[in-house]
């Protein structure tokens, strides 16, 4: 309550019997501004910085005058700390669920119930500190209600350097440097635990950094118990051709770029110099598809050194595996040679064998058979014979080799379902004889559709498209750490400043 101005100079004090009474001030002795109230006391021993002024004409703001000439010309009530005093202000609380400091803004535009600024290198503008060591207790809790608002914001607002808009920190070895968490029943909301955002070429939306050799720099798990939904693990996404949804590096002349594995496994496998990707699983270790129904595609692709100069650069050995090209499906296509490998006779060396290959789309079957009177008949396998195709410029292919005596054999009225075998001269021998067929494969079709999946028949010698070899490479912009200088510059150390009787001792630095 406010009585009435008292004289220049004069404060308020407690009187005979009670009654509050302006007198001179006894330790301000030349005060310049109209109102003055004072709060005496014998322990300490009272100064002038326990006196508040007040401004005579409106919008008559209230400070402490010794701690600075005037108020901000924002402010309505200032506290200024001068001498030995470390704080301004503080709020404490003793009660269950009490608040040590309240503020609130009812205003439009842009009101702020608590702010806090510091212009100090090592300060910080709001500091929160709860030092119980059980239960979930919070130094900072921020809450909003609105269905666009924001619990709590973080901005640093220099152009220049690697200042942090918000920054968390735990000593604790099993502890958060930062949580977050959408906490909203389980549904088909878009409700995110971290959002990170950066319009910087060589920066990161959310960037994580374990400087423990043997810690993932991000780790990030989807709960949910095992089932059949399509929850992940990690979920990456771009619309820039040069980008990857998912993208990883390894800076190590011997790592792995990115490891997967699935099935639960146990055991994950790189080679021993390391890849760009590996991928580890019980059934299926690694599994591309392509999903175009035209044009050349391929489900997956591998390349090996060197590489031909461009524009653009190309791979000489080149691979791709379940691919379509120029309408013909293939296993595999690419360089090299078709192997295998055998063991040595001695079981203690590993070798290669090398298959045969045409220039075109071929078919065998082998057999033997037995003349009978000079002449045979070989029918041919009824699915091998459904799956060749034979005609005038496709002719079947047929190679004999006698294992006994005649006169010599020919072959005639050969199809698709099978061949002739004559002896020569009229001869009319049992000779026995093993045959081979070679034959181009027949087109092939879908049986329920009709419609053409892969051209076989005709196909010699196909052209590759050059761009079949080409890659487009680019390298992507590393990304810059944030510059922490040391990052010990904004380690929280904190240690008692103060206790107060009846309450918990708040830390500060």
């Amino acid at each position: 309550m406010w009585f009435p101005n008292g004289g220049i100079g004069d404060v308020l004090l407690i009187g005979s019997g009670g009654t509050p009474i302006w007198a001179p001030n006894p330790i301000c002795v030349t005060p310049t501004l109209n109102r003055f109230i004072k709060f005496t006391s014998t322990s300490p021993a009272a100064v002038c910085n326990t006196t508040l002024a007040e401004e005579a004409a409106a919008p008559n703001r209230i400070w402490n005058a010794d701690g600075a000439a005037a108020p901000l010309a924002a402010d309505k009530f200032s506290i200024y700390a001068v001498g030995a005093a470390l704080s301004a202000i503080n709020g404490y609380s003793a009660l269950a669920n009490g608040t040590g400091v309240y503020g609130q803004a009812t205003g439009t535009g842009q009101p702020v119930g608590v702010f806090g600024a510091t212009n100090q290198a090592n300060g910080w503008g709001v500091y929160g500190n709860n030092v119980a060591t059980t239960g979930n207790a919070v130094g900072v809790q921020g809450a909003t209600a609105s269905t666009a608002g924001v619990g709590v914001v973080g901005l640093q607002t220099a152009t220049s350097g690697a200042g942090v808009g918000v920054f968390g920190q735990t000593n604790s070895p099993a502890g958060y440097g930062g949580y977050f968490i959408n906490n909203a029943a389980a549904g088909a909301g878009a409700g995110t635990g971290v959002f990170g955002r950066t319009a910087q070429s060589g920066g990161a939306g959310v960037l994580g950094q374990n400087t423990n050799g043997g810690g993932p720099g991000g780790f990030f798990v989807n709960t949910a118990a095992a089932g059949t939904a399509f929850g992940d693990g990690v979920f990456g996404q771009t619309a820039q051709s040069g980008g990857g949804g998912v993208s990883g590096l390894n800076t190590n002349a011997n790592g792995t770029g990115v490891w997967g594995a699935g099935n639960n496994s146990a055991t994950w496998y790189s080679p021993p110099g390391g890849a760009g990707g590996t991928f580890t699983g019980t059934a299926t270790g690694a599994a591309g598809y392509a999903t175009n129904g035209t044009g050349d595609r391929a489900g997956g692709l591998f390349a090996c050194g060197p590489v031909a100069p461009g524009p653009p650069p190309t791979f000489f050995n080149t691979v791709r595996v379940a691919a379509v090209v120029g309408g013909t499906n293939y296993k595999v296509v690419g360089g090299g040679s078709v192997s295998t490998l055998v063991w040595r006779q001695d079981n203690k060396e590993r070798l290669i064998f090398f298959c045969p290959e045409a220039p075109e789309v071929l078919f065998m079957d082998y057999g033997e058979g037995q003349l009978q009177q000079g002449r045979a008949y070989i029918e041919l396998d009824p699915d091998f014979s459904h799956n060749i195709w034979v005609d005038d410029a496709h002719p079947l292919r047929v190679f004999i080799q006698l294992e006994g005596d005649c006169k010599g054999v020919y072959v005639l009225n050969k199809s698709s379902r099978g061949f002739e075998v004559r002896e020569l001269d009229g001869g009319r021998s049992n000779a026995r004889f093993v045959w081979q067929v070679v034959a181009n494969r027949r087109d092939e079709y879908d049986p329920q559709t009709g419609q053409l999946v892969s051209r076989y028949q005709n196909v010699r010698k196909p052209v590759l498209p050059h761009s079949f070899f080409q890659v487009e490479p680019r390298e992507k912009a590393a990304l810059r750490l944030p510059e922490l200088q040391g990052e010990d510059s904004f380690r929280v150390s904190v240690a008692p400043s103060k206790s107060v009787e009846g309450t918990v001792s708040p830390e500060k630095k």
